[in-house]
């Protein structure tokens, strides 16, 4: 994550700056390395804002686990859930039909 030209992150929204970046890299199909916010495409981009709004939205209404109509009224598509930030639950931790949460609660605070 860290090359030895770059500083390590002092706080929490740093660590997760640098995951965001990780993320859009994995994605994206030309393999391009991300250094910032700006390089990555509207696209991407857009995803990444969509699910920071859900997630948003989510802890206001304070529900931490979601469904299908949930990601779907907030217009949430396929390929955001497939950014890997949102991860279907255990069926233990639920009875009802499939249902998702951020990877973890900070991800979503």
């Amino acid at each position: 994550i860290f090359h030895h030209t770059q500083e390590v992150p002092r706080c929490v929204t740093d660590i997760f700056e640098k995951l965001i970046l990780l993320v859009a890299e994995r994605r994206d199909k030309e393999k391009r390395r991300f250094r910032t916010w700006a390089s990555i495409p509207a696209t991407l981009k857009k995803m990444i804002l969509d699910l920071g709004k859900f997630a948003f939205n989510m802890l206001i209404k304070q529900q931490l686990v979601f469904t299908e109509v949930d990601i779907e009224t907030y217009g949430i598509v396929a390929e955001a859930i497939a950014l890997g930030l949102l991860v279907v639950c255990d069926p233990d931790e639920t009875d009802k039909a499939q249902q998702w949460r951020f990877s973890h609660l900070t991800m979503q605070e």
